[in-house]
C-alpha cells in the first residue's frame, strides 16, 4: 500500500472509528514524522493501540475492545442501577473505576445481570480471551 500523500510505501496505517464513522490514513515514514505521528512510548512497529492499551495481534485488540465495552456496561450498571441506554452512558461506564460506587439494585434480574457481567469481565481479564461456546453457561449467558 502506498502513502496517501506520495508514492512511497506506507508504513503507518491509522484507522479510527468514532460514532460508526471509519476513517483510514496510510502514510510513509516521512509524512508520518511530518504529521507528528511518532510511535507512542512502549509501542513498536506492528503493534496497535485500543483505548490506550497496546496490543500485538488483532485478536488481542478485538478482545480488548470487547472487554472495554463489557466493563463499561458493568460499571455503569453498578453505579446507576440500570443498563446504559446511550453511547454517552457506555463511555461514562468505561471511565468509571472497576470497583467504584455501587447503587442499590432491587430488581433481581438486574442484580443477576451485574453478577454475570462481573464474572464475564473477570474471565476475559484472567484468560485474555472470550469464553468458548461451552463456557458462557457459567455466567448465565446463552
Amino acid at each position: 500500500m502506498n502513502c496517501d500523500l506520495c508514492n512511497n510505501k506506507a508504513t503507518v496505517h491509522l484507522c479510527k472509528i468514532y460514532d460508526d464513522v471509519k476513517t483510514e490514513q496510510h502514510l510513509c515514514a516521512e509524512h508520518a514524522r511530518k504529521a507528528g505521528l511518532a510511535l507512542p512510548s512502549g509501542m513498536s512497529l506492528g503493534q496497535m493501540m485500543v483505548n490506550g492499551v497496546v496490543c500485538s495481534t488483532t485478536q488481542e485488540a478485538t478482545v480488548q475492545g470487547i472487554l472495554d465495552n463489557f466493563r463499561g456496561m458493568r460499571n455503569f450498571l453498578r453505579e446507576h442501577g440500570r443498563m446504559p441506554s446511550s453511547v454517552e452512558d457506555l463511555r461514562e461506564g468505561m471511565a468509571l473505576p472497576d470497583e467504584g460506587a455501587a447503587a442499590l439494585i432491587v430488581d433481581p434480574e438486574l442484580a443477576a445481570r451485574l453478577q454475570q457481567w462481573d464474572g464475564f469481565v473477570r474471565f476475559i481479564q484472567a484468560n485474555g480471551r472470550m469464553p468458548t461456546a461451552e463456557e458462557p453457561g457459567r455466567f448465565g449467558f446463552k
